[in-house]
């Protein structure tokens, strides 16, 4: 079973989301409202693998074998009913995880756990200091944005349709108003982004407090955070005790220039959010905006991270971070030292000396 309790499908959507050959399924915020309320807080998967106009088959079974009984495209949104093993092992494909949805049954790595958790606006942000704006967490399966003046980014110029995910963070420098007179946030990226900015449905972001980055169990001196490259997991220790443990994906053990280093390593750096970007012209490249709880622990890179465009969580591919589920990656942000004020939402430093967080990568 999931980790969420089963519901049946007429608890969920009852009729209103029926999964035919073919059908496209929720293509934007303004009908999550209409479709989505009556049961918002619950599991939803997004499609979130491939590009704009990719296509995936819905099969009648857990299985590549089974008969296709329909089909979803790329930022689809689906009832997540529970998590399955496959029926017959697929060769081709490392995760051998399903998910059950309206119809029948879909690959788990090509569906991202999200919620539809729709938020009361702001009509003034609130700001954290003399910086104005706030951080704002998007807790939406998916938004379309509209850029406000020109594209500053590798991704926003090459994106057909921009838009913000579930579990993705921002920060919100001013409100207004769309041409349906409701509230809408105006978007940027602080850190790791040329300039630029998007309006989004305000409904769609949370408002990030200071008691929502604060730290955990900041008492306990004795902790470390332990990753397994061979078990694909993260432990964090309280003086040799587990206190969280969560699947994660790292790069590959064996990989040339993508692993994910061995060793004992001191974090550097902690940023609330951070738009990553690596690769140039290589068929290695990636440029990803709104990555949050980021937690440098390399001189060349290496993270521990969200990650909302997969969900390969227990396999490594990754370009050498420890991707996490977004609560997953808050939780590990928190919880390390040293801490990290919502203003400016960055910490850098070069004295590695004082004892902050340790994270040990193990190969075994």
């Amino acid at each position: 079973m999931d980790e969420f309790n089963r519901i049946t499908r007429r608890e969920f959507l009852g009729k209103s989301l029926q999964l035919g050959a073919g059908a496209a399924l929720l293509p934007g915020l303004s009908r999550y409202d209409k479709i989505l309320s009556p049961a918002q807080d619950q599991k939803l998967g997004r499609i979130c693998i491939g590009n704009e106009g990719a296509r995936f088959d819905i099969k009648s079974k857990p299985s590549i074998n089974g008969a296709n009984v329909g089909l979803v495209y790329h930022d689809d949104v689906i009832p997540w009913y529970r998590t399955v093993a496959a029926s017959t092992m697929d060769l081709n494909n490392i995760n051998q995880r399903w998910v059950e949805t309206e119809g029948g049954y879909i690959n788990a790595g090509y569906v991202q756990p999200v919620r539809n958790i729709l938020n009361t606006p702001a009509d003034t942000l609130p700001t954290y200091g003399n910086h104005p704006g706030v951080w704002v967490e998007i807790t939406v399966p998916v938004a379309d944005l509209i850029m406000e003046g020109a594209p500053g980014s590798y991704w926003a110029q090459h994106t057909i349709r921009p838009r913000a995910y579930y579990g993705q963070v921002f920060w919100a420098e001013k409100t207004g108003v769309d041409e349906n007179n409701q509230i809408r946030y105006l978007l940027t990226q602080r850190y790791g982004a040329a300039s630029e900015f998007y309006w989004v449905p305000g409904s769609a972001c949370k408002i990030l407090t200071p008691d929502d980055i604060s730290p955990i169990s900041p008492e306990v001196e004795d902790k470390q955070v332990i990753v397994n490259l061979a078990r694909q997991t993260l432990s964090c220790m309280e003086a040799g005790r587990e206190v969280f443990f969560c699947r994660v994906s790292t790069g590959p053990l064996l990989s040339d220039g993508w692993q994910t280093p061995p060793g004992t390593h001191a974090i550097w750096r902690k940023l609330v959010s951070l738009h990553m970007s690596a690769g140039g012209d290589t068929g290695e490249a990636f440029d990803t905006p709104g990555i949050g709880w980021t937690t440098l622990f390399t001189t060349t890179g290496a993270a521990v991270h969200s990650a909302y465009w997969h969900n390969e969580f227990g396999f490594a591919r990754s370009h050498g971070c420890v991707n996490c589920l977004p609560e997953d990656a808050k939780y590990v942000w928190r919880w390390t030292t040293p801490v990290v004020d919502c203003e400016p939402g960055d910490l850098t430093w070069k004295d590695w000396t004082r004892g902050f967080t340790p994270i040990n990568v193990v190969e075994s």
